[in-house]
């Protein structure tokens, strides 16, 4: 192959020398029973997502009459840690949760668990070439919004594979 596509949440261990630039990190997400409507009344409505710009942030999205909320990430963990940390993140998460909706108080998470993933130190994803690889493409350290930035990073990719970078 000509070039080759690298997207990943970290660097591989061929890419080692670019890791200095990159920190691992766990989020966590709860999703609760299916809520009363009273409570989804008093709720985000459920055509948004809600994103605050507390640190670290928070997100909040309707699946059907559940809400699906993470945050509360810190640097990551040893294995032998996570468990404990995931209970004790998850339940702040939750607390969090009913300080900025009061009506969901005292509603436990159906399921909770945590997220490995990584961001660039100065949190600007890393997407395009780069100057050690020239045959390369990258994809890396999008952090927790690495779904809704996969589309960016393509369209970026893609625009320096066919040699027409855009700085729009």
């Amino acid at each position: 192959a000509s070039k080759v596509v690298i997207a990943s949440g970290y660097p591989t261990d061929d890419f080692k020398p670019l890791r200095r630039r990159f920190a691992r990190c766990d989020g966590y997400v709860v999703l609760t029973p299916e809520l009363p409507a009273g409570v989804r009344r008093e709720m985000t409505p459920d055509g948004l997502i809600l994103r605050d710009t507390a640190s670290p942030d928070h997100w909040l999205h309707w699946i059907g009459n559940r809400v699906l909320f993470s945050g509360a990430d810190q640097a990551s963990l040893p294995e032998r840690a996570r468990e404990r940390a995931t209970v004790q993140r998850t339940g702040q998460l939750m607390y969090e949760l009913s300080v900025l909706r009061p009506a969901i108080s005292g509603v436990m998470p159906e399921y909770a668990w945590d997220v490995a993933y990584s961001r660039t130190i100065d949190g600007v994803p890393y997407f395009g070439p780069h100057r050690n690889y020239p045959h390369h493409y990258f994809a890396l350290g999008a952090g927790p919004g690495g779904l809704g930035l996969s589309f960016v990073a393509a369209r970026i990719i893609l625009r320096h594979y066919q040699g027409e970078p855009d700085k729009g």
